[in-house]
């Protein structure tokens, strides 16, 4: 039988399951090979963007006013993002102001020195981000944002492994409130007793690209593995021998990355507030990633032809799950409606009843849309949102549009274009 698509090696190895710390032999050993089976599944698939282009990929957004609906997925450019907009770039201003750069670790440090200081630039990066917007109009309020108590600590242990393996500790944690649980076992997925206790945004500290970014997206699996309908995973990675950190965007089609920025410097200062500031302005669970229709225990039908009413149905079993970060991540399960049916939610599924949003170098390519495209806005100081138009939230991020040519087209351009910066698996 044929494949509708090319078959590679993927890191669905096992039955999909988070498991407990313990673990055998055999899968310790699958967790000695999974950063290969990693690199494997998302080599020819990694693109790096401007730190800019991918705060408009992460952004809150809406169509353009004089777009009209075309049939299909609209293009980035299509819409108006709120980092374009002029209170996102007083808020940056006033965050940066706020901010010291990194301090960097002496040389010859262990890679564990830096660990303290850079959780703790990272918690003052958000708490900046945080009460800029809090001096702006048109931003959720505080309480209302996703990452409004993001914290980062230190190598704290972790209880769950995925599928049976041994458990991953990264080496910096960020989650909601988590510096509290500083003396406490973390989990990615954690039990309804401990809500908190959830690891949202890993670390990656190493001194080469390569190691760190198939290191992380053992964590972006593990994060989708909690998570299954999450559409992206977020990863930070730190290089500490050149004081540069990365955002890596995880989803089902690969890895987009952002540049890597020097935060020991006030101009790499500057592009990693922007990113953090993004994820500040975050109001949704949709916004994060978060398909708000399935809580793990049950999904939310559409209770009529045009979807404005819902059904609450109740997960019996899983039939089927491919586990991967890069792939279709096919997820089937078995439901039981309701005995009598009865519209559950009468709003869009984005305000759906609070349980169902949320239970307690690698190839780094420039992309060639961007070499070929001129943005229609590619400054944010040209004006901002239309004058007059209301910007709508809750709009879900748009992914990295598919290249306009071939991988082994895209590398050579990328290649002449920027030969100091890319680091390509071998063929």
């Amino acid at each position: 039988m044929s494949e509708s698509t090319p078959r590679r090696p993927s890191s669905g190895l096992v039955a999909p399951t988070l498991s407990s710390g313990t673990s055998t032999s055999s899968a310790r050993r699958l967790q000695g090979e999974l950063k290969k089976v990693m690199e494997t599944e998302i080599a020819n698939q990694t693109y790096s963007f401007p730190s800019l282009e991918l705060a408009r990929m992460l952004s809150p957004k809406t169509p353009k006013y004089d777009i009209e609906a075309p049939g299909n997925l609209l293009q980035l450019h299509q819409y108006d993002c709120v980092v374009d907009e002029l209170p996102f770039q007083t808020a940056l201003d006033d965050a940066v102001r706020q901010l010291r750069t990194f301090t960097p670790q002496a040389a010859g440090s262990g890679e564990s020195a830096s660990y303290p200081s850079l959780a703790e630039f990272l918690t003052g990066c958000v708490g900046a981000c945080h009460d800029a917007l809090n001096g702006q109009d048109g931003f959720p309020a505080l309480e209302n944002r996703w990452y409004q108590k993001l914290e980062f600590t230190i190598a704290q242990n972790v209880v769950d492994g995925v599928d049976h393996a041994s458990a991953l500790r990264p080496d910096i944690s960020g989650g909601k409130g988590i510096f509290a649980l500083r003396e406490e076992r973390l989990y990615w997925k954690p039990p309804p007793d401990k809500p908190t206790h959830r690891i949202t945004l890993p670390v990656e500290v190493k001194n080469t690209w390569r190691g760190m970014v198939s290191q992380a997206a053992t964590y972006a699996r593990c994060l989708f593995s909690a998570s299954p309908m999450q559409t992206f995973a977020l990863v930070l990675a730190f290089n500490q021998k050149s004081n540069t950190l990365r955002f890596l965007v995880f989803h089902h089609g690969g890895l987009t990355a952002s540049e890597e920025h020097d935060i020991s410097k006030q101009d790499g200062l500057k592009e990693i507030t922007r990113l953090f500031l993004t994820l500040a302005s975050w109001g949704t669970a949709e916004e994060a990633g978060v398909i708000t229709c399935y809580s793990g225990t049950s999904h939310l039908l559409p209770g009529d032809p045009k979807g404005t009413s819902h059904v609450l149905a109740e997960v019996e079993g899983i039939l089927s799950w491919y586990h991967c970060v890069r792939g279709r991540t096919t997820f089937v399960s078995r439901l039981r409606l309701p005995a009598s049916v009865h519209p559950a939610a009468p709003e869009p599924l984005r305000k759906v009843p609070e349980p169902l949003v949320e239970l307690g170098g690698l190839p780094l390519r420039r992309s060639a849309r961007l070499l070929e495209k001129k943005w229609a806005r590619s400054d944010p100081a040209d004006g901002g949102a239309t004058p007059g138009h209301s910007r709508g939230r809750g709009s879900r991020p748009v992914p990295a549009v598919s290249p306009m040519t071939t991988p082994r087209e895209e590398e050579e351009a990328a290649m002449a274009e920027r030969t100091d910066c890319l680091f390509f698996l071998p063929k």
